[in-house]
C-alpha cells in the first residue's frame, strides 16, 4: 500500500527540481534569447515531454528559476541571521552580512556569464511581481532583525528612528547603489554597500 505522502507530486519533486537546476545552468551558458527547451531536457538527461509535463513554455520554466533562486537568497540569509542571533554576534555587521548572503546566490550563477546584464533585464521585465513579492519578503525579515537586535541590546537605536525606517533607509542605499555603483556581481559593490550601511547604523544609533 501507498504511503499518504507518495502522490504523483511528491514523485515529481525531483524531476521538477532537476529541470530547474538544469534550466538555471542553461540560462547561465546560453542566455535567456539562446535557451531552448531542448537544450535544458538535454541538460537535465530527460525528455522534452517530460520537461512540458511540468513547464509549458520557456517563460514559465524562467519564472520558476528565478523563484528557485529567491527562495535560495531568502534561506541564505534567514540561516545567517538565525546563527547570528543564537551566538549572539554584533549587531551591525549581523546586518550587513544578512544583506549581503541575500545577493551570493545570483552572484554565483551570474558572475562568471556572458548573459549577465541580458539574464538581469530578462528577470526585472518577467518576474517584476516575484521579486517584489520577495522583496517584501525580506524587508518584514530586515525589521524584525533589527528589532531582535535593539531589544538584545546588541543595537542600540536612536528613539526617533524605528527599526522600520531603518529598514527601508538600508534598502534603499543598496537599491540607489545598484543603480549608480558597482555591478551587484563584484565584490567591489558589497564593500560600498558595506561602509553606506555602517554609516547609516551609527547615525542610527544613540550617542
Amino acid at each position: 500500500m501507498a504511503s499518504p505522502t507518495d502522490t504523483p507530486q511528491t514523485r515529481s519533486a525531483p524531476t521538477r527540481l532537476k529541470f530547474l537546476e538544469a534550466g538555471a545552468r542553461v540560462f547561465v551558458e546560453e542566455g535567456y534569447t539562446g535557451t531552448s527547451m531542448e537544450l535544458v531536457a538535454k541538460k537535465a538527461g530527460l525528455s522534452r515531454a517530460a520537461l512540458y509535463k511540468h513547464f509549458g513554455n520557456k517563460n514559465e520554466l524562467f519564472i520558476s528559476v528565478a523563484e528557485m533562486l529567491q527562495e535560495s537568497a531568502a534561506a541564505a540569509s534567514t540561516e545567517l541571521a538565525t546563527q547570528a542571533l543564537e551566538t549572539k554576534s554584533g549587531g551591525a555587521a549581523t546586518v550587513i552580512d544578512v544583506m549581503n548572503a541575500r545577493r551570493q546566490r545570483l552572484r554565483e550563477l551570474l558572475s562568471s556569464s556572458a548573459y549577465a546584464t541580458e539574464l538581469m533585464e530578462e528577470s526585472s521585465r518577467r518576474c517584476g511581481p516575484l521579486i517584489r513579492e520577495h522583496a517584501e519578503r525580506f524587508r518584514v525579515a530586515l525589521v524584525e532583525l533589527l528589532e531582535t537586535l535593539a531589544r538584545d541590546g546588541r543595537l542600540e537605536l536612536r528613539d526617533d528612528i524605528p527599526a522600520a525606517a531603518l529598514a527601508d533607509m538600508l534598502l534603499a542605499s543598496e537599491a540607489g547603489l545598484k543603480s549608480a555603483g558597482p555591478s551587484f556581481l563584484s565584490p567591489e559593490f558589497d564593500q560600498s554597500f558595506g561602509r553606506m550601511a555602517e554609516t547609516l547604523l551609527l547615525g542610527a544609533s544613540r550617542p
